[in-house]
């Protein structure tokens, strides 16, 4: 994933540049002085972090995530994934997405770009209310080895317990399908699932641990 995808903003593909050419420079730094410093020099606002990943905001409809020493088999797996599945409801919009090499290591670092998505908590009291019940439901359906799932009593048991306002949002065989290509999810669970701008879009962000 060497390539870097550039979607008709110029300004977007100036500061990625600049961005992709501090991280190439400054990956080896503790994670701390590294978060201060990318915000320093970039005036972003830090959103969240992971065991080895960090999220900014680039602007009112995007965030930049970065993720170092990524597995071939965590992120960098649904990452490719998702490129390749973007009409998908359930996939995040990737504008960018590239790896930064350091110094010896060949991928010190994933870089994405993807559409600015709200946390459950706070999409409103009504997506709230209802949101373990669904993250449950999905949680369970993602975590049953395929060998023990019957899909169409599977997918029509999600359908039924998917409750207002989510009813619309997800789509039970798109997941199915995501679960028979990808086949390991070990870190699906709210946080890691977010509503899209529209709140037309449950969207799983991240279903696969650093460690994997």
């Amino acid at each position: 994933m060497a390539t870097i995808t550039f979607y008709h903003d110029a300004g977007l593909t100036r500061q990625i540049t600049a961005m992709l050419a501090f991280i190439q420079k400054n990956a080896g730094r503790c994670r701390r002085a590294f978060k201060y410093a990318f915000m320093e020099r970039f005036d972003v606002p830090f959103l969240g972090a992971g065991v080895n990943a960090m999220v900014f905001r680039l602007n009112t409809r995007k965030v930049i995530r970065l993720e170092f020493d990524p597995s071939p088999n965590g992120h960098l797996k649904w990452v490719r994934y998702c490129l390749k599945h973007q009409t998908m409801q359930s996939i995040p919009r990737i504008y960018v997405a590239c790896t930064v090499p350091e110094q010896e290591r060949a991928v010190a670092c994933l870089v994405t770009v993807t559409e600015l998505l709200i946390p459950l908590k706070k999409a409103g009291r009504e997506v709230f209310a209802n949101r373990v019940q669904t993250a449950r439901g999905l949680h369970q359906f993602f975590f049953t080895p395929a060998s023990r799932l019957n899909a169409p009593k599977v997918l029509s048991r999600i359908e039924a317990g998917i409750r207002p306002p989510f009813q619309g949002m997800v789509v039970p065989h798109e997941y199915a399908a995501i679960k028979k290509s990808m086949k390991k999810f070990n870190d699906l669970h709210e946080a890691n699932m977010m509503i899209s701008p529209d709140k037309k879009r449950l969207v799983i962000t991240a279903p696969i641990s650093a460690w994997s």
